[in-house]
C-alpha cells in the first residue's frame, strides 16, 4: 500500500497481508479481555473502539491548558520508534500475551500465526519470489497485528508513568510531558528519557 513520497521508491510502500477471519475474532475477543480487565493502559489512543488521535491532541490540549493557566510551562518529547511493528520480539510478545492471563490455546495459535510465513512483491502483473520473514515484527493489515503491537508496547507508558511524566501513546508514537518547576522534576523527566532508550535497546 502507498504511504508518501516518490512512487518510485520501494520504501515508501507499507506491506498489506490478507489473513484469515479467524484473527479478526481472536482480535476481538483479546481486545474485549485487556479492556473489560483494565489490561490496556490509558495512555494509548491507537487502535482502539472510541480512541483517536482525535482523543490523544484532546486529553494533551486540556493537560497543557491548565498547566499554563498555573503559570507553568511544559517540556514536551516526541518520540517515533523507528519501525516498530516490525521489529517486535516474537518471544517477548508471547511471553506479554501470556503475562497479561492470555492462556489457552490462544498463546499457540499466536506463535503459529506468526511463525513460518514468507513475504512476496506484486507490481502490476510482476510477481517476485517470496523470501521467509524473521522472528520478529507484527502483520500490518491482519485483524490482530495492531492488538498485539499494542501488548507488546503497553508496559512502557506504565513504568514511565513512576517518573511522574504524562504519557500519551497513539501506536508507536509517544509524546512525554511534564510540568518541570523543580530539579527534581528534570531529573525525572531525564531518567524517563533513559528509561525509554532502555526499554527500546532491550
Amino acid at each position: 500500500m502507498y504511504k508518501k513520497g516518490p512512487t518510485t521508491n520501494v520504501a515508501n510502500y507499507r506491506p498489506m497481508s490478507l489473513t484469515s477471519a479467524a484473527s479478526k475474532i481472536c482480535s476481538v475477543q483479546m481486545t474485549s479481555f485487556l479492556l473489560h480487565n483494565n489490561l490496556i493502559n490509558a495512555a494509548q489512543h491507537g487502535f482502539l473502539r472510541g480512541l483517536s488521535t482525535t482523543s490523544n491532541l484532546l486529553e494533551t490540549f486540556i493537560d497543557w491548558t491548565l498547566a499554563i493557566q498555573g503559570q507553568n510551562s511544559i517540556t514536551v518529547a516526541y518520540i517515533d520508534f523507528a519501525k516498530a511493528f516490525d521489529t517486535v520480539s516474537h518471544v517477548e510478545l508471547l511471553y506479554r500475551v501470556q503475562y497479561y492471563g492470555i492462556d489457552g490455546c490462544l498463546p499457540n495459535w499466536i506463535k503459529n500465526f506468526l511463525s513460518g510465513r514468507t513475504h512476496t512483491n506484486r507490481v502490476g502483473s510482476v510477481v517476485l519470489e517470496p523470501f521467509d520473514l524473521c522472528t520478529s515484527g507484527t502483520i500490518r493489515g491482519s485483524g490482530i497485528g495492531p492488538l498485539l503491537f499494542i501488548v507488546y508496547i503497553n508496559q512502557l507508558a506504565g513504568v514511565l508513568s513512576e517518573y511522574k511524566v504524562a504519557v500519551k501513546n497513539f501506536a508507536d508514537d509517544l509524546k512525554l510531558y511534564a510540568v518541570l518547576a523543580t530539579d527534581r522534576d528534570v531529573s525525572n523527566f531525564n531518567t524517563a528519557l533513559k528509561c525509554i532508550e532502555e526499554w527500546a535497546n532491550t
